[in-house]
């Protein structure tokens, strides 16, 4: 067969049905199906349109293969063509060469010139719940019974030559990048909301909802952490109180601006940067170009918390590792009461708010559920906010028939400043970590954690072990033993999916709820 324009054209349609048919990506087909044609061009240029060819496909183990040979001269199609007028350059050669599984080599041997294509098969990966989060903790608990076999002196090695060290240091990384991520957060969701307020007249409206709601749900999760925890001492007269009140309230004005930061004092830190963003919010138009350069500082933090939270995996793995290691079984049973403390404040709150919405609008609950099952499915399966936050929106409007500008405008919102599910488990934190330090928690520590939570839960990265951040600066502000994250963690774990769809009852409670008392136009969108 000749390289003519004819047969060049067939034997480039063979190839790609051959391809076609094969598990190969879609990026590599059509990667494939440029270079053969180029290469087929390139040849006819050079060897003239006469030239004989020979195609050859087979499939080994699935995995496609195609060679192209012609007799001649030698002549690489994949290097600089000849002349200028090429269909495409040699740079551009090269780049489509960047395969995800595909190959394409040259050899010229016996002169023939050979083009071998091929591509490996694509393998669906295996998908875990949970994902690497789950995968160390298992490797974390067969490692920690397999070093148990070991003689003592492995032990105190793998644990305290290695194992503490390296979580000191992972813990210490993890709180520098989320400190000035708390302030630079701080600072532009203080700009945010003078945006917001300009924006639309349900503005703060909204917020004071956000805080409200945020505020009942940690108040039921103390209730249900302080049954099954019993760390909460209320000795003490009222003078007592009143004071421990005010010297929490004078402990959040630091000494200078840099101490907060070094020390990671969390509640000096917002102190800082809420007068930080009033100042910027003050000065306005003086300052116009000062809020982008926030919102970009803020994306840098925001890159780097993203890079250091590769290293999660490996942070749980060495938290699981050591728990299981120092505690003991029966210790470690504590973890039930966490997540049992857990489940009834999603439960509480999602029926007082179900229970607000029936008796206010006569709503029935089996109609509201059914209406909301697709976004509710998603939140408990995937556990992906991103994914639940686009199928909420259709919800929403088709479903709930809210108005599509409130939608637009909350939904968005209400994922970025309101994590009802995190500041539950945050909350649980403080107490878990209490009974790990043998302490007790005061009247004015629960306020402490009240805030804390609230803040934490907005800056926490919205990813699958991202709560570990929180845990660490909670712990650290409270004075607790940082040994209380391997416990948390595992909490996490049997609560996260509870958690993620507790968040979206939560969020369509409110937005419902809200719908029919405000009134929101495309102009205010």
């Amino acid at each position: 067969m000749n390289l003519s324009d004819q047969n060049i054209a067939r034997a480039a349609e063979d190839i790609q049905a051959f391809f076609a048919r094969a598990p190969v990506s879609q990026r590599d087909k059509l990667k494939i199906q440029l270079v053969v044609e180029e290469t087929f061009l390139r040849w006819q240029k050079h060897f003239g349109a006469e030239k004989d060819f020979e195609v050859q496909t087979r499939n080994r183990f699935g995995s496609p293969r195609v060679l192209i040979k012609i007799w001649g001269d030698e002549f690489n199609p994949l290097e600089k063509p000849d002349d200028a007028l090429a269909i495409l350059s040699a740079e551009v050669m090269q780049n489509l060469l960047a395969y995800d599984e595909a190959r394409t080599t040259y050899r010229y041997r016996n002169g023939c010139n050979e083009l071998n294509i091929s591509a490996a098969k694509v393998r669906k990966p295996i998908k875990i719940p949970g994902g690497s989060v789950t995968v160390a903790i298992l490797i974390a608990l067969v490692a920690s019974f397999v070093v148990k076999q070991c003689p003592q002196s492995v032990q105190d090695f793998l644990l305290n030559g290695l194992t503490v060290p390296l979580l000191d240091t992972l813990m210490k990384l993890i709180i520098a990048v989320t400190i000035p991520t708390v302030f630079i957060s701080v600072v532009a969701s203080v700009c945010v909301m003078e945006n917001v307020a300009a924006l639309s007249n349900i503005g703060f409206k909204v917020i004071r909802r956000f805080l409200a709601l945020m505020s009942l749900i940690i108040f039921v999760s103390i209730c249900a952490c302080t049954l099954f925890f019993p760390v909460v001492s209320f000795s003490g007269d009222g003078n007592v109180l009143i004071g421990e009140i005010i010297a929490l309230l004078l402990s959040a004005v630091p000494t200078n601006f840099f101490t907060p930061f070094v020390e990671g004092n969390v509640l000096q830190v917002v102190m800082i940067a809420t007068f930080t963003g009033v100042c910027v919010v003050i000065l306005n138009q003086r300052v116009a170009d000062l809020k982008p350069q926030i919102n970009a500082v803020r994306d840098l933090l925001f890159k780097m918390t993203e890079l250091i939270l590769k290293t999660i995996p490996l942070t749980i793995f060495l938290c699981i590792f050591k728990a299981v290691m120092t505690t003991s079984f029966a210790e470690l049973l504590v973890v039930w009461r966490g997540v049992a403390a857990s489940y009834i404040t999603y439960i509480g709150v999602a029926a007082l708010l179900l229970a607000y919405l029936k008796a206010k609008y006569k709503l029935s609950l089996t109609d509201f559920f059914r209406k909301n099952a697709p976004v509710f499915l998603i939140a408990t399966t995937m556990l992906s906010g991103t994914a639940s936050m686009m199928v909420n929106f259709d919800v929403c409007k088709e479903n709930l028939k809210i108005d599509p500008n409130l939608c637009d405008f909350w939904i968005p919102l209400s994922h970025t400043l309101f994590s009802p599910g995190t500041v539950n488990v945050i909350t649980t934190c403080a107490f878990m970590g209490a009974v790990v330090s043998d302490a007790t928690i005061s009247i004015s520590q629960l306020l402490l954690i009240a805030f804390l939570a609230i803040q934490l839960s907005i800056v926490n990265p919205k990813v699958y072990g991202g709560n570990i951040a929180g845990f660490t600066i909670l712990l650290t502000q409270l004075g607790f033993s940082t040994d209380a994250i391997g416990q948390m963690v595992l909490i996490d774990v049997f609560t996260i999916n509870a958690s993620s769809l507790f968040g979206m009852v939560a969020r369509n409670c409110e937005l419902y709820d809200l719908s029919h008392q405000v009134k929101f136009s495309a102009t205010m969108a």
